[in-house]
C-alpha cells in the first residue's frame, strides 16, 4: 500500500495486502482460520439451480466407506461405479419405499460436489443418502 493507504497496482504486497482492505482509509483485516476440508459428517447437500438442474455437494467419512466397501465386497468396490441415485415420487405420498423410476449420475466421491440434470419438469425427486 501507498504512504496514504492506496493500492499501487503493480506492486505484489499491495495486492496481497489489498484483499483484507475494509475501507479506504487502510484497516487491514485479518484472514483468520481457513475452513476445514471436512466436517465428520456423512451428509449430501441439494440446492436447486433452475427447474432442470441442481447442484450438489457431499461428505462421507472414512468410517462410512470402509462399511460400504465392507457391505458390497471388496472387487465391487474396485470395479464399480460411483453414483447419486434419484428417485421420481411424484404422486407416491409419504410412503419413502414407494418410488415411480430413478436415474444415476455419474459421480467423483474425491471431487465431493457436482451439478445435475433432472430429465423432466414439474417431478418429486428424492435424494437418499445410503
Amino acid at each position: 500500500m501507498g504512504q496514504n493507504g492506496d493500492f499501487n497496482i503493480s506492486n505484489p504486497q499491495s495486492q496481497e495486502a489489498g484483499k483484507y482492505v475494509i475501507d479506504a482509509a487502510g484497516v487491514l483485516q485479518e484472514p483468520g482460520t481457513p475452513l476445514p476440508d471436512t466436517y465428520g459428517d456423512n451428509r449430501l447437500v441439494i440446492m436447486a439451480r433452475d427447474p432442470l438442474w441442481f447442484f450438489s455437494y457431499w461428505e462421507v467419512t472414512a468410517d462410512r466407506f470402509n462399511a460400504l466397501r465392507d457391505q458390497v465386497g471388496h472387487e465391487v468396490w474396485q470395479t464399480g461405479r460411483a453414483v447419486m441415485r434419484v428417485y421420481d415420487v411424484t404422486g407416491v405420498g409419504s410412503d419413502v419405499g414407494r418410488t415411480n423410476r430413478f436415474f444415476d449420475i455419474d459421480i467423483v466421491i474425491d471431487v465431493r460436489s457436482g451439478p445435475g440434470a433432472r430429465p423432466q419438469l414439474h417431478r418429486r425427486n428424492r435424494f437418499p443418502l445410503s
